[in-house]
């Protein structure tokens, strides 16, 4: 078993966590955050011409109809064990953690501050959304999620 399997997606979840500030910091600075794809690969693979075992990240197309195989194509690409969407959908920056053992997501409300949008304080959610590459629902959970 691989070092980032036996971690698991608590040690992936903390790290997005962690990381989230971020999200705050670039739309400070660019009032828009483009969408974006981070991968925790399973072994170390090839990124930017050097070998890495740490998470990559890519720009998502911007065709949307894109998105499906281009997100498979990475995962498989880049050994995911984890994957990180992150985009505006809407009034919200969303942004999606998915492994074999679950989803993680945040949502953070774009909101309207006089001449300037700002994001607001994220919502945690488990097993609600998903990109549906390494974890998909059940239909109870499905269920469930409908009924909160």
């Amino acid at each position: 078993m691989d070092d980032l399997t036996a971690r698991g997606h608590a040690y992936v979840l903390e790290d997005v966590r962690g990381t989230l500030p971020a999200l705050y910091d670039v739309w400070k600075q660019k009032g828009s955050i483009n969408p974006f794809v981070m991968i925790w690969p399973r072994k170390a693979v090839q990124w930017l011409g050097m070998k890495t075992n740490q998470s990559v990240g890519f720009d998502m197309p911007a065709d949307r109809n894109a998105w499906p195989e281009f997100l498979a194509e990475k995962a498989l690409k880049n050994a995911a064990f984890a994957l990180l969407l992150t985009e505006r959908k809407g009034n919200e920056i969303v942004a999606i953690l998915e492994t074999q053992a679950g989803t993680s997501s945040w949502h953070l409300p774009v909101e309207d501050h006089g001449n300037v949008e700002v994001l607001g304080e994220p919502i945690e959610q488990t097993d609600i959304d998903s990109i549906g590459l390494l974890w998909r629902p059940t239909a109870a959970e499905v269920h469930l999620a409908a009924a909160r």
